[in-house]
């Protein structure tokens, strides 16, 4: 039995693979092409099922909430712009600018979770069963940012400057002598 060795300077062995015969080699059949479906005569394709149309947005605020939608909107808004503002236009000075994206993330997420138009909970991540939040649920967001905030444990990936801006937005939203965490343009 001959050996191809790799030589240098060239390839490997000139010539057929040793050991291959044609009968070693596997024929695998390829199936024949298959025709499109057709429904037997006198019958119709069912229509697909479509997914359910989006539910709409409420347009109310939570019980406990003493802000209207239109100032709670209004922040909304401002906490977009405010993510996306220069350092020069910063409007937020209770934050400390390197930890800016996470307060403001925080702000954004409590007052659309409030809006309705997002359902976790900003810290405790769980899923309203209702449009907009109960009061309970509003004072457990607001005790769970509150132990973040102070070093009472919670989820470690929360951390204290997002905590912040949920607890001042929450804050804001029922409590008529806290400031709005984002000064009017």
């Amino acid at each position: 039995m001959e050996r191809y060795a790799w030589q240098p300077g060239g390839s490997a062995g000139q010539g057929p693979v040793p050991g291959l015969s044609a009968a070693a080699r596997v024929h695998v059949p390829v199936p024949p092409p298959v025709p499109p479906y057709s429904p037997p005569a006198g019958h119709q394709v069912p229509p697909r099922p479509t997914a359910p149309p989006p539910a709409p947005l409420p347009t109310g605020v939570p019980e406990v909430v003493i802000r209207s939608r239109a100032e709670l909107e209004q922040l909304r808004d401002d906490a977009r712009a405010e993510l996306e503002a220069r350092e020069e236009t910063y409007r937020v000075m209770w934050l400390d600018p390197r930890h800016r994206g996470e307060g403001m993330s925080g702000v954004l997420d409590a007052v659309l979770w409030l809006l309705g138009e997002r359902q976790l909970a900003p810290i405790s991540a769980e899923v309203l069963d209702s449009p907009l939040p109960a009061t309970r649920q509003i004072g457990r967001e607001q005790t769970h940012a509150e132990d973040r905030v102070f070093g009472r444990a919670w989820r470690e990936e929360c951390t204290e400057w997002y905590a912040g801006g949920v607890l001042r937005a929450l804050e804001w939203s029922h409590i008529s002598t806290r400031d709005r965490p984002i000064a009017a343009a």
